[in-house]
C-alpha cells in the first residue's frame, strides 16, 4: 500500500507544479510566486514543521498570488498544501493511524454541503473556487493535527503566530489602507487585518490570564496584546470589534469569574467613549457601505427563499450580483455576512452543519479543558475555542470562515481542540527532564531486582521459583 500511495502523492504534486509552471511562463510577476514556491518546498523537504513558520512569515511579509485552473491562490496556500503532502507521506511511512472524530465528521458534512449545491449553481467555476477556499481550511486543520504532537512544538507555533499578529498590527500602524484606515503588507484591507487580529485576541488573553503559563510567555502575550489591540482599533473594522468582543465573552465562560466580565464590560465602555470609535459605531451606520450591505442581505434572502434546503451553491451570490441592477451590489459583489451566505448558498443543510460543528467544538473543548492540568496546553485550548467563537460575532459583517487569507487560522484552532487532550504539559516536562532509574539501596535495590523486601533475599517475583533452602547437616551428638 505504501509503495503505491507515496509515488501517487509525488505524481500529484509534480503535475500540480508543472501546471503552475506552464501558467506562469507569460507573467513575470507570477514568476516571483513560482520562485517562492520552489524555495518554500525545499525548506519543507528539510523539515515539514517549518510550514507553520513559513506560513506566518508569508501572511505577514510576502504572499504572492498565483493561478490554478483560473482560481486565485496565494503562497500561504501552497505552503499548506505542500506541507500536508509531506506530512501525509511521513505518516504513511511510519504506519501511523489517522483516527477520525466528531469534528472531522462535522467538517466532512460541511464539505458535502458545499459540493452538493454546485448542481444548482449559476457559475460552477465560482462554486469550485469558493469550495476550494473551504478545503484550504480543512487542509490547514489536518496539517496542524498530524504534525503537532508535542507541547513544545505547540508552544513554539502559537507564540510565533502571536508574534506574527503583533508584526502585522505594528506594520499596520505605519500604513494606510482604504479610507485612511489601518492595513498591513499582505492583509492590505482593513477588514481582513482586523478580523485576523480579532481571532488572536482570545488566545492572547487566555495565555495572559491562565495559570501554569511561563512568565516569559505571559510577557510576550502582554506586549503583543497591547500592539494587537492598538492595531485592531486602528482598522476601524466593526465586524472585527464585534468578533473580538464575542470571543472574549466566550473566554469568560471558561474562567467563570465575575471580575473578568466586569473588567471586559468596563473596557468596552471606555473604548466606546472614544470619539473615533463612537463615530464609527453610531454615526457611520448610514454610510454607503452599510446601505450596500443591507441591499445584499435582501438579495441573499430572496435566493434562500428560492432554494431553502440546498441553496444555490457556493459563489452563487457573486454570480448573481454581477448581473444585478443595483450599482452597489454590482460594484461590490462579495456578500459580507456569514449567516446570509450560508442560507443563500448552502441552505438549511449547511446552516445545520455549521451549527453542529460549533456545538461539537465547544463541547469537546469544555471536556478537554476539564481534564487538562493548568498550563500552556490548556491555555492554548481555551484560547482556540474562544477564537472560533470570534466567527460568530465577525460573521455579522464579514465571512472569515471561507475568507482565503485568514480561514487557515480557524483550521489551526480546530486542530488544537482535537490534539490537546493527548498533548499535555506533563508529557513535555517528562521529555525535557527524564527521571533516572532508581539507584537506592536496601529495599529499593531489592525491588529493582524483583526481590520482595523483608523476605531474606529470596526472589518472589511471579513466575520464578525460589531456590530451595539449604538444610543444615545433622550435628554430631
Amino acid at each position: 500500500m505504501r509503495s503505491v500511495v507515496i509515488p501517487l502523492l509525488f505524481a500529484v504534486a509534480g503535475i500540480f507544479i508543472a501546471w503552475i509552471l506552464v501558467g506562469l511562463q507569460a507573467s513575470p510577476f507570477n514568476l516571483n510566486a513560482f520562485v517562492a514556491m520552489v524555495l518554500t518546498t525545499v525548506a519543507l523537504l528539510a523539515s515539514p514543521e517549518l510550514a507553520f513558520y513559513l506560513l506566518g512569515a508569508s501572511i505577514t511579509f510576502f504572499d504572492p498570488r498565483f493561478s490554478f485552473g483560473g482560481i486565485n491562490l496565494w503562497l500561504h496556500h501552497w505552503i499548506i498544501l505542500a506541507g500536508l503532502i509531506l506530512v501525509l507521506i511521513k505518516t504513511v511511512r511510519s504506519h501511523q493511524k489517522i483516527r477520525l472524530g466528531l469534528i472531522d465528521l462535522c467538517l466532512g458534512i460541511l464539505l458535502l454541503t458545499f459540493a452538493i449545491p454546485i448542481i444548482n449553481s449559476p457559475d460552477r467555476g465560482l462554486s469550485l473556487k469558493w469550495t476550494l477556499y473551504f478545503v484550504m481550511l480543512i487542509t490547514a486543520y489536518f496539517l496542524f493535527r498530524l504534525e503537532v504532537s508535542k507541547p513544545r512544538l505547540l508552544r513554539r507555533v502559537l507564540v510565533f503566530l502571536v508574534l506574527c499578529g503583533a508584526a502585522n498590527a505594528l506594520i499596520g500602524v505605519f500604513l494606510t489602507g482604504t479610507g485612511g484606515r489601518t492595513a498591513a503588507l499582505v492583509l492590505n484591507k482593513p477588514n481582513a487585518l482586523g478580523n485576523f487580529l480579532a481571532l488572536l485576541v482570545p488566545l492572547l488573553l487566555s495565555l495572559l490570564l491562565s495559570e501554569g503559563v511561563g512568565p516569559r510567555i505571559k510577557v510576550c502575550a502582554g506586549v503583543s496584546g497591547i500592539i494587537i489591540g492598538i492595531g485592531l482599533l486602528s482598522t476601524f473594522s466593526r465586524s472585527a470589534w464585534l468578533g473580538a468582543f464575542t470571543g472574549c465573552l466566550a473566554l469568560g465562560f471558561f474562567r467563570r469569574r465575575a471580575g473578568y466580565f466586569f473588567g471586559l464590560i468596563l473596557l468596552a465602555g471606555i473604548l466606546y467613549l472614544l470619539p473615533p470609535v463612537q463615530e464609527r459605531l453610531v454615526d457611520d451606520l448610514s454610510d454607503s457601505g452599510v446601505v450596500f450591505r443591507r441591499a445584499k442581505i435582501e438579495m441573499a434572502w430572496d435566493m434562500f427563499i428560492k432554494n431553502p434546503l440546498f441553496g444555490e451553491g457556493p459563489g452563487s451570490f457573486q454570480a448573481h450580483a454581477r448581473q444585478a441592477d443595483y450599482w452597489g451590489i454590482k460594484a461590490h459583489t462579495g456578500l459580507e455576512n456569514l449567516y446570509m451566505r450560508i442560507l443563500a448558498e448552502g441552505g438549511i443543510l449547511q446552516a445545520a452543519a455549521f451549527l453542529f460543528l460549533f456545538i461539537a467544538l465547544t463541547r469537546q473543548g469544555i471536556i478537554a479543558a476539564g481534564r487538562l492540568e493548568p498550563g500552556f496546553v490548556k491555555a492554548g485550548l481555551i484560547g482556540s475555542v474562544a477564537g472560533c467563537w470570534v466567527i460568530i460575532g465577525s460573521g455579522i459583517g464579514e465571512d472569515p470562515f471561507i475568507f482565503p487569507m485568514i480561514n487557515w487560522l480557524i483550521g489551526f484552532f480546530l486542530a488544537i481542540i482535537v490534539i490537546s487532550p493527548r498533548c499535555s504539559d506533563a508529557d513535555d516536562e517528562a521529555d525535557r527532564h527524564p527521571q533516572p532509574p532508581p539507584r537506592g539501596g536496601g529495599e529499593e535495590r531489592q525491588r529493582d531486582a524483583g526481590i520482595k523486601p523483608g523476605c531474606g533475599g529470596r526472589n518472589t517475583s511471579p513466575g520464578l521459583t525460589p531456590p530451595p533452602a539449604r538444610r543444615k547437616p545433622p550435628g554430631r551428638g
